[in-house]
């Protein structure tokens, strides 16, 4: 561990930086304005983003971008094992009493998942905003079905078919599969579509950011309770099992990183392992989203929990940097 901190570049340092800056920024504007209106406009925020800018963001990723069925295939099931394994080891070891099912759920159930999307974007492009766009819809169909079931003992799966961010990328990826091209008399309505629909995916980025610190303003700082190690164990859990994973998929070759590929091919592998690896280190929401409101309600974390998982993720991002990138800069 020495070893690597002393091994640490200032231009990882910068990174870091340059991620967490506008983002911590940001999100003391959203809690700022939550502090400022008591967050009477939670709910018009949550359908803005989840009608309106998610989709319209799910699109403009995706549209473009030519999303393979092995990679689909491999994200479904990260996604499974990341929010499935935790919560069931939890009830193992914490025993089978309803509470213990609610509170062992990872922050994936809790909708921390739609803060990757402007992170993703922040650290790897458009590229990793594609993959981060997956990532949320494949966690939020495991929230309807087996998020659900482990919190309530029965599925939603209904409410899955009713995010509109759904159809949004699943008529940006037959569009991006697709040869066919509008009638020249259409061409121009196409193009201020996807014109529209790229300016508005804009927006959805910091409004994501603004939301999360939009209720920040009204929870505590917590008890001694959340230094505890089950707590501790919760925050890095996630990562640790998603770093695991991608260790796995090397090992059965489903993510080739042998020397010798296309660099564009080779770096499009390594982010894909740097999304997962992300998606499953992130702070939860403090909100469930709307599909879910009437399946259950997750636990409000403290901002200390919050602060303890800003600071893993910092860590997370130097391990990125040296265990998945370390050969593909050179």
């Amino acid at each position: 561990m020495a070893s690597y901190l002393s091994s640490v570049t200032p231009t990882e340092i910068q990174m870091i930086f340059r991620v967490f800056i506008p983002f911590v920024a940001i999100a003391v504007i959203g809690m700022v304005i939550g502090r400022w209106d008591e967050c009477r406009h939670q709910k018009t925020l949550d359908k803005l983003l989840c009608c309106v800018f998610l989709p319209c963001l799910s699109f403009t990723a995706l549209h473009r971008y030519e999303t393979s069925l092995r990679e689909l295939l491999l994200t479904g099931l990260a996604v499974l094992v990341l929010t499935g394994l935790p919560p069931l080891l939890g009830r193992l070891f914490a025993g089978r009493s309803q509470a213990s099912g609610v509170r062992g759920l990872p922050p994936l159930f809790r909708g921390g998942a739609s803060l990757l999307l402007p992170l993703a974007y922040l650290l790897f492009g458009t590229a990793g905003l594609a993959k981060a766009v997956l990532f949320y819809l494949f966690v939020q169909l495991c929230w309807c079905t087996l998020g659900a079931w482990l919190a309530g003992g029965r599925c939603c799966p209904g409410s899955f078919f009713r995010i509109p961010s759904l159809y949004a990328a699943a008529l940006a990826m037959m569009a991006a599969g697709s040869s066919l091209r509008a009638p020249e008399h259409l061409q121009e309505f196409v193009w201020l579509f996807e014109k529209g629909a790229a300016i508005t995916a804009m927006g959805a980025l910091p409004l994501l950011i603004i939301n999360f610190g939009y209720p920040l303003g009204r929870i505590g700082w917590g008890g001694l309770k959340e230094l505890l190690p089950v707590r501790m164990l919760g925050v890095l859990s996630g990562p640790a099992l998603a770093f695991f994973l991608v260790l796995l998929y090397r090992r059965l070759g489903w993510l080739e990183v042998e020397t010798g590929y296309d660099i564009l091919s080779h770096i499009d592998r390594r982010t894909t392992e740097a999304v997962l690896v992300l998606g499953a280190s992130m702070p939860a929401s403090l909100l469930a989203p709307a599909a879910l409101s009437r399946c259950w309600s997750p636990d409000v974390p403290s901002r200390l929990g919050l602060l303890g998982r800003v600071f893993t993720l910092c860590a997370v991002l130097f391990f990125i940097d040296s265990l998945i990138f370390f050969d593909a800069r050179g």
